[in-house]
């Protein structure tokens, strides 16, 4: 009974729902891939040392990895049919003493291939990741980083989808605070580094890069590919935002903020109904939060807004703003920069401590939830304030009971502080959506910024 278990789960990605394809047992997914490749002549060059790991949650992440892993696990080549016959192989996807037999194989003819046939062999291992006791924190966190950049979507109909739903990272152990500190430090490093435009979100011209404010709240923040192509996001200071950049700058962070979301697994044990509300309501602080700390671990002299954007602090600097927006950014500059971003710089906030802080800013009750969305966002706040309360203990072990609570105070002091940054954004950007200033007046921005607030 075991042989046949195991012979029912796919030998390339782990899929129980597997069955016989090309000479080995492999689900749909992976034999659709298999073809693919093949039939279009595709090459993939795998940016992590050919040392990815090919499981069902993360099976797209290295499409080199994965052909190879097909190759080794006996899927044969030449008994993928074209829609006349044989596939004819290409010689860049055999070796080439498999190209020179090629020339003598008669049609129909089975032929096994095994991974020393293939163009690279199979020497890493890549089973499932292995626990944070196996692999450190910076190398799990590098690992799984190269793996999302090497990721890409083969199904269309998901294009405009968040991230968190094509599935590329390994799901967090839920009992295990290690996992869940790593969990969500690779979101943020996977929003801000994946990319599926070679466009400047700043920069390029209208026909190289696309963004709208014309879609509703619920569409944006559900499909954020809608509002923005996911371009290098770039939190380096180098220049003062302007007018021109203003539109642009909200829809690739809303986009980035749509993408982090979709990675919080509570958010889907909410009604639908629920679940919107709470996204829309909590994106403005969430936002603010992360333009807070990517200043912090870029040192700028204001607030990075991407795309080498930035408000700056000094009062100076300020005067030189365009004229149009700066009122309107100034106080929410203000604010992150004085009561966030140095408080954040001295204590040397780590990543974890930050990627754990955002969530608890998003888990805050918001007006229209249900009784059980409530609970349900109670009960995650709670349990990502423990969360957060051990990778104190964990990240530093020599200090005392007093001084871990002292950490934990001044982490928590920051929630009320982006609760006043939000008030400052709401306040300013109505104002521009109102008016169209920057060009921000939109179906999404009214709904965020002026509908909310009535």
């Amino acid at each position: 009974m075991a042989e046949i278990e195991e012979k029912l789960s796919c030998q390339v990605c782990g899929d129980l729902n597997a069955s016989k394809h090309y000479g080995s047992y492999c689900c749909s997914g992976c034999k659709g891939f298999f073809r693919r490749t093949l039939r279009n002549n595709r090459h993939y060059i795998c940016l992590n040392e050919d040392d990815c790991p090919i499981i069902v949650e993360n099976r797209n992440c290295c499409r080199a990895c994965r052909y190879k892993k097909c190759l080794q696990a006996g899927l044969n080549p030449y008994l993928v049919h074209g829609d006349f016959g044989s596939t004819i192989l290409p010689d860049s996807i055999l070796s080439p003493d498999d190209s020179k037999r090629r020339k003598y194989k008669k049609r129909g003819e089975r032929l096994s291939i095994t991974s020393e046939s293939s163009e690279v062999s199979m020497t890493s291992d890549c089973s499932m990741v292995k626990k944070e006791n196996e692999l450190s924190f910076e190398e799990e966190c590098s690992r799984w980083q190269k793996l999302a950049l090497n990721f890409h979507l083969d199904d269309k109909e998901m294009e405009n989808a968040p991230l968190g739903y094509k599935r590329i990272l390994p799901k967090m152990k839920v009992v295990d605070a290690d996992s869940i500190a790593v969990y969500f430090v690779l979101v943020e490093k996977l929003c801000d580094n994946f990319i599926d435009s070679n466009a400047n979100h700043m920069t390029s011209p209208t026909d190289e890069y696309f963004c709208s404010t014309a879609v509703s709240a619920e569409k944006a923040l559900f499909q954020p590919r809608s509002v923005s192509s996911r371009t290098a996001i770039n939190w380096s200071a180098d220049y003062f935002i302007d007018s021109s950049g203003m539109k642009r700058m909200y829809c690739r962070i809303l986009t980035h903020y749509g993408d982090w979301v979709s990675h919080i697994p509570e958010i889907f044990s909410l009604s639908y109904s629920d679940r919107v509300r709470l996204v829309i309501d909590r994106n403005v602080p969430c936002i603010d939060i992360l333009l807070a700390y990517r200043s912090v671990i870029n040192n700028a002299e204001g607030l990075v807004l991407s795309g080498g954007s930035y408000y700056p602090r000094k009062e100076s600097d300020q005067r030189t703003v365009d004229i149009q927006i700066r009122p309107y950014l100034k106080r929410l500059t203000d604010t992150l920069y004085d009561e966030f971003i140095i408080p954040a710089k001295k204590m040397k906030m780590t990543e974890a401590e930050y990627a754990l802080l955002r969530l608890l800013v998003f888990f805050l009750p918001v007006e229209g939830l249900s009784d059980d969305g409530k609970r349900i966002v109670r009960q995650a706040a709670n349990f990502y304030r423990n969360v957060l309360s051990l990778n104190i203990q964990k990240e530093f072990p020599d200090y005392s009971t007093n001084e871990i609570m002292e950490r934990m105070s001044k982490l928590m002091s920051f929630l009320p502080v982006i609760e006043i940054a939000k008030s400052a954004e709401n306040a300013g950007f109505s104002i521009m959506t109102l008016f169209n200033i920057a060009d921000l007046n939109g179906e999404l921005t009214y709904e965020i910024y002026v509908k909310s607030q009535s």
